[in-house]
This record gives C-alpha cells, structure tokens and sequence, in this order.
C-alpha cells in the first residue's frame, strides 16, 4: 500500500488538517494514476506535524511505496503527479499563502508490506522443510 506523509510546520498545520477532506483524495487519485498498479482505496494519506525546524518548507509531500520492477520507473512521473496535484488543489483555494513552499518526496525502498493480521502472517511465514536434513547429504 502506497503511503502519503503530509509532514506540516506547525504553522500551517491547522489549515492542512481542514483541508484533508478535499486534499486526501485528490493525492489519493494522483498516486494511483501515477503508478497504475493500486487504486484510490489502496493509498493512505496521513497528516503528521512537526513541532519544529530548521530551514524548512511550510509542508513536505512524502510519498513511500515497496518497490517493484513496474514501479521503478515511474518514481519521478509518482512525484510530478503530486506536485500537480497539489498545484491544481492549491490554485483553487487563494487563502493558502504557503503553497509555494511544499516539497514532494518519492521513495520506492525495496520491501515488503502486509498487513499485521494472522492470516497475512501465515500466509508469508515459510512452512517447516520436510527433510531438514536433505542441504546435509
């Protein structure tokens, strides 16, 4: 599942926490066009604060997702569809004087992801060798 860290100044944190409604949504959309493997319903998009910094932008965009062969190209389309995305949101709403300020993070780390229930557990977990003694002859 594709992630979306809206990280935000404390300055700005109250405005991006009432646009989440609108906002989530659309970085939602831009992710699963981007990277056309994951619909809407497959991407989150989480708001989390920073207390405070030291020469940084009013909010960053960092989006995360497992990378694939499929995906890998498609880094720099994933994060020039959320800057679009958010350009496009911004522009319709004046009162965001900061909008200017945002940088867009794309990262694909190889990994895995489930979810932590008992089925996706027992699904991964590898079964037991038969004939552990088998690598030995």
């Amino acid at each position: 599942m594709p992630n979306i860290f809206l990280l935000v100044s404390s300055q700005v944190r109250d405005e991006v926490k009432a646009f989440m409604p609108e906002l989530g949504p659309i970085l939602r959309t831009a992710t699963s066009s981007a990277l056309g493997d994951v619909g809407p319903d497959g991407v989150a998009v989480m708001e989390l604060p920073f207390l405070t910094g030291n020469n940084t932008t009013a909010m960053q965009i960092f989006a995360v997702a497992s990378a694939s062969s499929e995906r890998a190209p498609k880094l720099q389309d994933w994060a020039l569809a959320l800057a679009r995305a958010w350009r496009g949101f911004a522009d319709k709403h004046p009162e965001i004087t900061w909008s200017q300020d945002v940088d867009v993070w794309s990262i694909m780390p190889p990994g895995q992801w489930l979810m932590a229930t008992d089925k996706a557990i027992s699904y991964l977990t590898p079964l037991p060798d038969p004939n552990p003694f088998r690598h030995n002859m």
